[in-house]
């Protein structure tokens, strides 16, 4: 109940933040007042790659349908197996929207978002970046490397990505050389 406010002895015992509205405090024409460095934006152009929303949804309507399949099949052992796809089908469509925003990169460096943390890599300590192809079984298949600090790798697939890593290797050297 954390926005409610209690009264006690004629006064507020828990008070709401107060948000600060952009509108009140930014002028018609949409510039900023030139006194106000509070709201100073700075212009960090963001590179951002992740995961599709579409696998999100496509995970989350599977989910919904092994959901279904165990309330509606007549064997328990089927009940059991659709139930539990339900389950790990759910927590796949929530690993999935949780890393959207699997790469980012900006003129001062890479994060790269796991599903409970997050890394800031400055590109100080990024040794490589690469986009290696590898053939298995008759498929090639390219994921993006990024080796930094002494033999420490992270290598993020296409899926990862939700592009070619090809394409995310080119606009991540461009960003570093700039």
């Amino acid at each position: 109940m954390a926005g409610l406010l209690l009264p006690a002895a004629g006064r507020d015992v828990l008070r709401r933040p107060r948000l600060v509205e952009l509108r009140d405090r930014v002028r018609p024409d949409h510039r900023r007042p030139a006194d106000d460095d509070a709201l100073a934006v700075t212009s960090r152009p963001t590179l951002v790659w992740g995961v599709r929303p579409a696998v999100a949804v496509v995970l989350i309507l599977l989910a919904l349908l092994g959901a279904a399949w165990s309330v509606v099949t007549p064997d328990r052992e089927d009940a059991i197996v659709g139930g539990a796809a339900a389950v790990v089908l759910a927590l796949a469509a929530l690993a999935a929207f949780r890393l959207r925003h699997r790469l980012l990169a900006d003129p001062a460096g890479l994060e790269v978002h796991g599903l409970l943390s997050a890394r800031r890599i400055p590109w100080s300590s990024v040794v490589s970046l690469a986009a290696p192809g590898r053939r298995r079984r008759g498929l090639v298949s390219v994921s993006l490397e990024i080796e930094y600090d002494d033999d420490l790798l992270i290598v993020l697939s296409r899926t990862e990505l939700g592009t070619s890593p090809q394409d995310v290797l080119d606009e991540l050297n461009a960003l570093r050389r700039s």
